[in-house]
């Protein structure tokens, strides 16, 4: 949202946490309806939103999602987290350019401006953190009619029959759980 609002809008104080609001409730939704009960699952799902909803998204906030990506298998590729880290590590290259004096490269950037590859790393960062908590994580678990609509516009892989129904990165209850 980042790409479409001015930098200091007062806008963003109230867009963003209203997404955050809409993300959890559908992360609630998702909780109750495919009876996920799986700490981490929920975990990561909202630590993904918040960070997704967020409008100060620091490079060093990435740090909080990797243990998810040590445990859970969020992207089905590694070289998609590879490129996700890349992308973060340029962030910090470009933001921090200090490091790259000794070899004679400086960079000064206009945050202010829309060109500013800054501002355009971030708002990639941003919108891939999207799509890897919307449809890597809250699409596998919505409902066969919604999961074969977008299989359907080619938003996710897999079959666009609704004969699975079990979604794919929900966590088995311990046996201490059921009842």
């Amino acid at each position: 949202m980042l790409a479409f609002l001015p930098g200091l809008s007062p806008l963003r104080h109230y867009i963003f946490p209203i997404l955050f609001a809409l993300l959890y409730t559908v992360i609630v939704w998702l909780s109750r309806r495919a009876q996920v009960r799986g700490v981490i699952t929920l975990s990561w799902m909202t630590t993904f939103a918040f960070l997704f909803s967020t409008y100060v998204f620091t490079p060093q906030m990435q740090l909080i999602l990797l243990p998810f990506f040590a445990i859970v298998p969020i992207v089905k590729r590694y070289w998609e987290f590879l490129a996700f880290d890349i992308i973060n590590s340029l962030f910090l290259i470009l933001a921090f350019s200090e490091i790259l004096l000794p070899f004679g490269v400086t960079y000064s950037s206009n945050v202010s401006g829309y060109l500013d590859p800054l501002r355009w790393l971030s708002i990639i960062r941003s919108l891939w953190l999207g799509k890897m908590l919307i449809f890597d994580g809250m699409l596998p678990l919505m409902p066969p009619r919604v999961r074969g609509w977008a299989v359907s516009l080619r938003l996710v892989g897999g079959k666009s029959s609704t004969a699975e129904t079990r979604p794919l990165l929900a966590v088995e209850p311990h046996p201490s759980e059921s009842e």
